[in-house]
């Protein structure tokens, strides 16, 4: 099989995984602000750990223009254009530049350990939380989006990053152990 229908294909499962991790979510309500808190971080993240950066950005992408198109993939079965330009947008935007930097920073060489995931995790985490917090200071002001956007957030976070982390280095232990990376060099 090609390398173009292998991207593909990863591409496509990656969307898929996106789609029902959304679907996994629970409502914190913080006067007019909802936010709704998904399984998406950690699975967005755990995909770019074994994605190129190109293909993490096409598949966040894919998944948010089929959100904004009018299919219910994000939380809560949102979906349209509004819900970028609502609170969440920016965790959105956070998502593409998350994956993206996760996908880039990450050996494919290397044997991933635990606490190498974790800081993956971790670093793609605070780049989702950094944008989510840029977008609440617009619409709400800083200090409204420090406390709905990070202080209540953080908890749940940390704990979206460890099992983020564990089920990604799992994942990871069982894709080497069926296909191992090449060796560079000769």
């Amino acid at each position: 099989m090609s390398q173009a229908a292998i991207s593909i294909i990863k591409i496509a499962f990656a969307v898929t995984c996106f789609v029902f991790s959304a679907q996994l979510t629970y409502d914190l309500q913080l006067g007019e602000i909802n936010i709704p808190l998904t399984a998406q971080s950690f699975v967005i993240l755990g995909w770019a750990v074994f994605l190129r950066p190109l293909e993490s950005v096409i598949a966040v992408l894919t998944y948010i223009a089929i959100g904004v198109y009018g299919l219910p993939v994000f939380a809560n079965g949102a979906s349209g254009y509004e819900v970028i330009e609502g609170p969440t947008g920016g965790y959105l935007v956070g998502f593409v530049l998350g994956a993206m930097v996760v996908s880039w920073i990450r050996d494919p060489y290397r044997r991933e350990t635990i606490l190498s995931v974790f800081l993956l995790m971790l670093v793609g985490t605070v780049i989702i939380l950094i944008c989510g917090i840029i977008r609440l200071s617009i619409l709400y002001g800083l200090e409204k989006s420090l406390e709905s956007g990070f202080y209540l957030l953080w908890k749940g976070a940390l704990v979206k990053i460890v099992v983020g982390a564990i089920l990604t280095y799992v994942i990871h232990l069982i894709v080497r152990a069926i296909n191992p990376p090449e060796k560079k060099g000769g």
